[in-house]
């Protein structure tokens, strides 16, 4: 008899309708957000704080911390920060330090960028580096965040599905060949940010998960689930950055960076994404003043060198808007009152201050 084909012949094993059962024991790395195993992404215009979310999304996931009030499996992780290494170093200390983790946890950072976007290009070396350090412990699969997708494809056309679809393949070998592992790439949108994923659909097509980041103007970052292969999509979760001191360099002065603040729950789009706190009277009426001045008066500034440009404004023109609103009011009684509720405010993270060229400026 004449046989076709490949002698490595797959088998083709068929299920009968009463045999076949569910997995009832649903495999997440963080519980309804991240799957155990596959290719998900994280997207995000520049300044969405896309990249300071993942790199807290991977600390938790190393430390098994729980994350938006979700469970956490812990796993080894190794970040590939692709776009530089020393400010990202900062990240790293400042969210430890932020979370009170051990550094002991298996968190490994890399800061050379591999070419993921070809058949001759870092894959296996990848994989290599990657299995080393796993043998070394108790687990036998990992999470990969690839910090960011485009500098992981150098030189090919990401518009192009043949292109992304070697991209893919190349993730797909990654993950299968260090145990079923979960890669996590962090991404760009299109020229319109309603759009997804910037490239070719291939890219979504493909995915697991797909989490889409997007801000306001008053600084109030939401992440949404646009796509979950295996469970409810549309869910979201909103946080904040908050700037943080890590030290001093040679001058004395300080060093910073930002970390994630005030993180909600994972909560269904449309509903409570954030429990309502309930603020004093007095507070809730400054924080509108600011709101409404931050609308009118606010200008885009960089505090930190190291994080997202953010929407502020001088700390005198919201004095003038609140004064401007408590016109029955005596002046001593107006100065206190923005003095007391600034103060609150700021140590309830809900503003943020700081001198920009010598003047005071506020942000959330």
């Amino acid at each position: 008899m004449r046989h076709y084909g490949s002698s490595n012949r797959k088998t083709f094993v068929l299920e009968k309708l009463a045999s076949i059962k569910p997995d009832l024991e649903a495999s997440w790395i963080i519980k309804r957000l991240l799957p155990a195993e596959g290719v998900c992404f994280v997207y995000g215009s520049p300044g969405s704080g896309k990249s300071f979310l993942a790199l807290h999304m991977a600390i938790c996931i190393a430390s098994g911390q729980q994350f938006a009030g979700q469970i956490v499996k812990s796993r080894p992780v190794v970040y590939i920060s692709a776009e530089g290494g020393a400010g990202f170093r900062k990240r790293v200390i400042a969210v430890r330090d932020e979370l009170q983790i051990s550094e002991n946890v298996p968190f490994n950072l890399i800061t050379v960028a591999p070419n993921l976007g070809t058949t001759n290009g870092d894959v296996d070396a990848l994989i290599e580096a990657i299995n080393a350090e796993l043998t070394k412990s108790e687990y036998t699969n990992c999470v990969v965040f690839l910090d960011t997708v485009s500098r992981c494809i150098p030189g090919i056309d990401e518009n192009l599905s043949k292109d992304m679809n070697m991209f893919i393949y190349n993730l797909d070998q990654i993950s299968k060949r260090l145990g079923n592992s979960l890669i996590v790439g962090i991404h760009h949108p299109g020229k319109n940010s309603d759009n997804g994923l910037r490239g070719s659909s291939a890219l979504l097509g493909a995915a697991d998960s797909v989490i889409q980041i997007s801000n306001d103007e008053a600084g109030l970052r939401t992440a949404l689930i646009q796509k979950q292969k295996d469970d409810e999509d549309l869910l979201s979760f909103t946080f904040r950055l908050s700037a943080i001191e890590i030290g001093k360099d040679e001058d004395d002065d300080a060093i910073t960076t930002c970390v994630l603040a005030e993180l909600s729950d994972l909560n269904a789009r449309g509903g409570s994404q954030q429990k309502q706190r309930r603020l004093p009277a007095g507070l809730q009426f400054f924080l509108e003043a600011f709101e409404t001045t931050l609308i009118e008066r606010g200008k885009m500034i960089r505090p930190f060198n190291d994080g997202p440009e953010v929407k502020a404004v001088s700390k005198e023109a919201l004095r003038e808007v609140y004064y401007s609103r408590r016109i029955d009011d005596l002046e001593a009684t107006k100065r206190k009152g923005f003095n007391d509720n600034l103060k609150a405010a700021t140590e309830r993270r809900l503003i943020f201050a700081g001198t920009i060229n010598g003047i005071g400026m506020l942000w959330s």
